[in-house]
């Protein structure tokens, strides 16, 4: 390789690790799903978090049963405002996990890019595959008539000097 970009041959870029997209697309649902399933266990704590909330109200409506009637009525609304704003929270708790599992479709979805990438890539491989060696290959012309670099390109009179040899040889 030169300058450990570019391979010999061909002059084609050689690639990187990080270039290679199913690596990145790998890392990505990787990453995903590792931050999805910390939302999930926050979400799951604060559910935790309005349960115990559920159990402290319950608590207090039977100590409100056994109060004196002035202090009831103020009591009961405080407790009502409690109950709807856990319900409330419990919701969108819950509406977030829905959301979530969209993500979840999106990741599946991005596996699903990256095998049938690697399939078409086996299949590529298996097509410009050959029992014949590169090593044993017959090299590639250096120079072509056209080519920029024409003083080493053979000319018609050149060659026709050249097979006059051979023929003048025999």
């Amino acid at each position: 390789m030169k300058d450990g970009c570019v391979t010999e041959e061909f002059g084609i870029p050689s690639v990187r690790s990080d270039d290679k997209v199913v690596n990145q697309l790998d890392e990505v649902t990787r990453d995903s799903e590792i931050k999805a399933s910390e939302i999930f266990d926050r979400l799951e704590e604060i559910l935790n978090h309005i349960s115990n909330i559920q159990n402290i109200t319950s608590q207090l409506e039977k100590k409100i049963e056994n109060s004196n009637l002035e202090d009831k009525e103020e009591y009961n609304t405080l407790l009502s405002e409690l109950h709807a704003t856990t319900l409330d929270s419990s919701d969108e708790v819950m509406n977030i996990m829905d959301t979530m599992q969209y993500q979840d479709i999106h990741r599946q979805k991005i596996e699903r890019v990256i095998n049938v990438i690697r399939g078409l890539a086996r299949y590529m491989n298996s097509l410009f595959d050959s029992d014949i060696h590169d090593d044993d290959r017959v090299s590639s012309a250096q120079y072509i008539p056209g080519d920029k670099d024409d003083e080493n390109v053979m000319d018609n009179n050149d060659i026709e000097k050249i097979l006059a040899s051979f023929t003048a040889t025999k």
